[in-house]
Formats: structure tokens, sequence, C-alpha cells
């Protein structure tokens, strides 16, 4: 049964840290075709060279290819991956509508999508980075066993410059794994200590807005009818007489003038 728009009750997701989808694409797009474009043409060189040169020719060259292959898959699942990573701003500046509310059943549709996208890039994106992590230590391995001396023709040398990258790669690997431990253990801490939220206080009003609001509320005073003409003749007189007098006086008890009835 399809789930309703009004049941989705999701966040819009954001990588953690929030530069983590710009670091991976400086190692997929970047680091990883060097890499591959190094192992091929070192393969090439173990490959046409004479028998006796390299310690392991044949296992050599297996690991160079082998390694070439894992970084290639790199670029493929990073660029796979990549397409299934924006934010919410790109999806406002993209869809062909004025952004949605919060909480109508449209940015609750988008949000799901968004999610589900973001879902995609994670599981693309992480096989890249296993990739990549295995491709950088068998190159480390590759080299090692490229500088290894031939049977025969023993060189400190040589063999120093091979145990060198076999210790490097060892460093390499423990890296890794501590920063990737330390990025963990730092975003929880975050989440552990992010401040709730709370409503903003109301303003409080100043002394000038409060006057004008005061004089807003204050009532009005009643306005004054517009005279009614009177009667003319001889029995009507007196009244008139009256009237002038009211109005002379005004609604306040003030005289306003001669205000003469015809």
């Amino acid at each position: 049964m399809a789930e309703s728009d009004d049941s989705i009750d999701l966040a819009w997701e954001k990588p953690d840290p929030l530069g983590y989808g710009q670091g991976v694409k400086e190692v997929h797009f970047i680091a990883a075709p060097l890499l591959a474009a190094a192992a091929l043409s070192l393969s090439g060189v173990v490959a046409s060279a004479d028998r006796g040169t390299f310690r392991w020719p044949g296992f050599t060259l297996l690991l160079l290819v082998v390694t070439a292959m894992l970084l290639i898959a790199t670029i493929q699942l990073g660029y796979y991956a990549r397409k299934f990573l924006y934010s919410r701003q790109d999806v406002y500046d993209w869809i062909p509508q004025p952004p949605p509310e919060e909480g109508t059943a449209v940015e609750k549709y988008l949000r799901k999508w968004q999610n589900d996208d973001y879902q995609k890039w994670l599981r693309y994106n992480n096989r890249a980075n296993r990739c990549f992590d295995l491709g950088l230590v068998l190159i480390g391995l590759s080299v090692a066993a490229v500088l290894a001396p031939p049977h025969g023709h023993p060189s400190d040398w040589r063999t120093a410059a091979a145990w060198t990258v076999i210790a490097c790669t060892v460093i390499e690997i423990s890296a890794i794994v501590g920063m990737e431990l330390a990025v963990d253990q730092r975003s929880k801490e975050r989440e552990e200590t992010f401040p709730p939220t709370t409503p903003p206080p109301p303003a409080k009003e100043t002394a000038s807005e409060s006057a004008r609001s005061n004089t807003a509320r204050a009532p009005r005073p009643p306005r004054a009818l517009p005279p009614r003409r009177l009667p003319g003749g001889f029995r009507h007189r007196a009244l008139r007489r009256v009237a002038q007098k009211k109005l002379a006086r005004g609604s306040e008890g003030r005289p306003t003038g001669d205000r003469r009835i015809p």
C-alpha cells in the first residue's frame, strides 16, 4: 500500500560533515584518475621488461592491473553517486513553481524525494570509497613489489625503498581508520551538545510604539451631526433661536463661530 503524503515526516538529508561531498569529489575525480594512470603506466613497464629485471614480474603485473581496475571503478561509482547529491536549495531552484511552505503535501513529497536520492548517493559513494581505499593499499604493495630486487642481484637501496613504501602504506591505512573514527566521534559529540531550538521571545514594545498603539486604541470623540434645516414660518421662530444657540456653543461647549441657520 502506498504511503500517503500526510504520513511522511522526514528531515532534509545532509552530508556529515557538510564538506564531505566536496571532499569525496576531489578524491574520486582527481586522485583516483591520476593513480589509475600511474598504475597502468607501471604495468606497461613491467610487462615489457626483460626477464630478471623484477623479482616477481607476474605477481607485480597482476597487482598493478587490479589496482588500476579498482581505481577506475572508483571513478565510475563516484560519477554515478554524484548525480544524487543535492541540497534543499537545489530542489527549490529547479522545481517549476515557487518554493512550497513547510508541512504542505508538496514540501513533504520533495523531502521524501531528496531522502531517497541521498540514500542512493550514500550507498554508491561508500562503494567508491572502499574501491579507492583498497586501490590505495594495492598500489603501495605494487610499488614495493616493483622495487624489490630480483633474485641473484641483491641491492640494499632497492630493499630499503621497498620497505619504506610498505611502511608508508601501513601508516596510510592507520591514518584512514583513525580519521574516520575521529570524524564519527566529532559528529556524535556535536549532536549531543547541540543546543535545543526554542522559539524567539516576543519583541518588546518601545515607548513610541506603545504610545502609538494606545493612541490608536483610544476612543474617538463622537462626530458632530450636520445641522438640520429647520422649517421656516412664524410658529418655528423660537425653535430656530434655540438651535442657533446650541450650534454656537459647539458639541463640547466651546463657541465655534456664528453659524446661522437659514
